[in-house]
C-alpha cells in the first residue's frame, strides 16, 4: 500500500513539475499575417514652413529640414536630412558626437511606398502612404511586410525569462522591472537603446524600448488559447495598431 501511494505521489509530482516547467504559450517562432493585421498609422509627415515637414512618429514631433544640418531630436541628441534627389533622402541621427543611426529613404515610382534601409540592416522597413499625393515624403504612413519575410522568435535561455529576435534585433530580459541593451545586428549591445519586459495576463506580456533612457515605444504580445496565433498591440494612439503573427 505505502509503495503503491509513493507511486502515485511521485506521479503527481513528476506532472506538477512538468507543468511549471512548460514554456508560456507565447514561445516559438511567428511570421506576420498581413490578412489579419491592421498596423494602423506609424508616421506622418506635415509641412511646415518654407518647404519643411514636421516627422509625428510614436507620440515624437521632429522637424525636418533638407539642409544637412544638425537639429534636435525628441530623444535627445541631433538628426539631420540631406534630400539626394525627388525621391531620396538620407537622415543621421547622432548624440555626444557619435553617429547611432543612419538610414536612407526611397520613394517608389508611383509614390505609394516608402523602404527604409538602416545602414548594417539587411532587412529594410517598407511603409505603404495612406494619406498624401503620390509624390514626396508628405502624408500619413503605415507598416507593411517588406521585401523578405521577416519572423519574430520569442524564447528562453538561462539567466533570462526571455529572449527576443526581431528585425536582426534581440532583447534578453528578466521579468524584473529592470533596462536591458538591445543587442543588434552585429551582436553587439547597444549604448542607447534598452528594452524592458513586463507580464501581461497568462498567455502575454509587454516589451517596451529606450532610446538614451526616453520611452520610444510599448507593445503587449498576447497568445491565443490554442497557440496558433500572437497578436501584437502598440501605443494607443488614436486605434492601436494590430499585428496578428502565426505560429511557424
Amino acid at each position: 500500500m505505502w509503495n503503491r501511494f509513493t507511486l502515485i505521489g511521485g506521479l503527481a509530482l513528476l506532472w506538477s513539475c512538468a507543468l511549471l516547467a512548460a514554456d508560456p504559450a507565447y514561445v516559438g517562432t511567428w511570421k506576420v499575417n498581413e490578412e489579419k493585421s491592421d498596423r494602423g498609422i506609424a508616421m506622418t509627415f506635415v509641412p511646415a514652413d518654407a518647404g519643411d515637414l514636421r516627422m509625428l512618429e510614436g507620440g515624437r514631433d521632429t522637424l525636418v529640414r533638407f539642409d544637412g544640418k544638425d537639429y534636435p531630436h525628441p530623444l535627445g541628441g541631433v538628426v539631420r536630412w540631406t534630400r539626394i534627389d525627388d525621391r531620396t533622402w538620407e537622415t543621421r541621427y547622432s548624440k555626444d558626437g557619435r553617429v547611432l543611426g543612419n538610414a536612407t529613404y526611397q520613394l517608389s515610382p508611383d509614390g505609394q511606398t516608402l523602404t527604409r534601409r538602416s545602414k548594417g540592416d539587411q532587412n529594410p522597413v517598407v511603409y505603404r502612404r495612406r494619406t498624401g499625393e503620390p509624390r514626396g515624403l508628405a502624408g500619413a504612413w503605415s507598416f507593411t511586410q517588406g521585401g523578405t519575410v521577416s519572423t519574430m522568435t520569442i524564447g528562453v535561455a538561462e539567466g533570462y525569462d526571455l529572449v527576443i529576435e526581431d528585425g536582426g534585433a534581440k532583447c534578453k530580459a528578466n521579468f524584473d522591472g529592470r533596462d536591458y541593451p538591445v543587442i543588434g545586428p552585429n551582436g553587439k549591445a547597444s549604448t542607447s537603446e534598452a528594452c524592458r519586459i513586463a507580464k501581461a495576463g497568462a498567455n502575454g506580456f509587454s516589451m517596451t524600448i529606450l532610446v538614451n533612457g526616453k520611452l520610444a515605444s510599448t507593445s503587449t504580445y498576447t497568445a491565443s488559447q490554442d497557440g496558433k496565433t500572437l497578436t501584437q498591440s502598440g501605443d494607443p494612439a488614436g486605434k492601436p495598431p494590430i499585428v496578428v503573427r502565426d505560429r511557424q
